[in-house]
């Protein structure tokens, strides 16, 4: 149901094509300096955990990886996962002295 409402809104010009974003956007990935962890859902459309890993690969020290097990609402799919997630990164970016 959700994968029609995203056509839907496609063919009435609702959002842009998820696919083919601006090119701004990824051209200035690698501005980022802040430490950067991407997860993807295994379970979500294709064209979502590719520009997952598209967008790893072009920001740099960036750490990219896939949740076999969870689609696109990670969040709420897996709250204490997604919040152990985020305690590693800010631990792995700021470490106690």
């Amino acid at each position: 149901m959700a994968y029609d409402l995203i056509l839907d809104n496609r063919r009435q010009g609702g959002i842009e094509d998820a696919n083919d974003p601006p090119a701004d956007t990824w051209e200035r990935l690698d501005e980022i300096t802040a430490a950067v962890r991407i997860v993807a859902g295994g379970m979500d459309l294709d064209f979502i955990t590719h520009n997952a890993t598209t967008m790893a690969s072009r920001i740099v020290g960036a750490r990219s990886e896939t949740w076999p097990d969870a689609a696109h609402l990670l969040p709420l799919e897996h709250p204490a996962r997604v919040a152990s997630a985020i305690r590693a990164l800010i631990a792995a970016a700021h470490p106690d002295p």
